[in-house]
């Protein structure tokens, strides 16, 4: 074997051999600092997801499994009421059976628990006539599951009513124009509000929910 040149195959294969565990070497070594690296990645975005995640008590107030999305909608978006100037006149009557809640929770008897309550409440009985508050043109009608037949009324200057809680099949036709004081519909139920006959008013300005009797220029109360 001393003798030159005897096994050169040999020291060549000695040579490949070591080449190649240099090479694996270095592989396993990148391999390696690859999958740590995706390992922390994933780790980093299970906590992120998981933060991110964690649920905010936006309410400490009970509320029952059923919830109308406008109830939910008001407390976001109550805004300031604009001056308003004019001549309106009440739907039906001055007896306020439960007045505009703004953003505070208000005990509903029909559902048992506490939600904002967005509109006015005028005291009436099944077959009352309701009377537009001002000139209008009817935007929209409709039965809702909560507020029952629902109508929409434009008054002008960014003012929309809806009356709800009125009777199927007595309401003016969409597209009808109307003036201060004609009778629009008689007042059926509310689905919602079932604890006393009575027509939900609820006013938008602008699509924000404000005080109907201050937009109507009535102050805080029925006159």
């Amino acid at each position: 074997m001393k003798k030159k040149g005897k096994y050169p195959n040999l020291y060549l294969a000695v040579g490949l051999c070591l080449l190649a565990m240099t090479v694996g070497a270095a592989v396993d070594a990148r391999v390696s600092r690859a999958q740590k690296a995706a390992e922390e990645t994933a780790t980093f975005t299970r906590i992120t997801a998981s933060w991110t995640a964690q649920p905010t008590n936006a309410a400490a107030v009970p509320a029952t499994d059923v919830a109308d999305p406008r109830e939910t909608e008001a407390a976001a978006t109550v805004a300031p009421n604009k001056p308003y100037s004019g001549d309106f006149q009440l739907p039906m009557g001055s007896d306020i059976h439960k007045p505009f809640s703004g953003d505070e929770p208000v005990y509903s008897e029909t559902m048992g628990d506490w939600r904002v309550h967005n509109g006015t409440d005028f005291a009436g009985s099944v077959g009352n006539d309701v009377h537009a508050v001002a000139a209008g043109r009817v935007q929209r009608v409709y039965d809702d599951s909560f507020w029952g037949t629902v109508m929409e009324i434009d008054h002008g200057n960014g003012l929309t009513l809806r009356y709800c809680g009125l009777q199927s099949g007595s309401c003016l036709p969409e597209g009808s124009t109307v003036e201060k004081g004609a009778r629009i519909a008689a007042l059926g139920h509310i689905p919602i509000e079932m604890e006393t006959d009575h027509l939900h008013l609820e006013a938008l300005i602008d699509g924000e929910y404000v005080d109907p009797l201050a937009a109507l220029n009535k102050g805080n109360t029925a006159e």
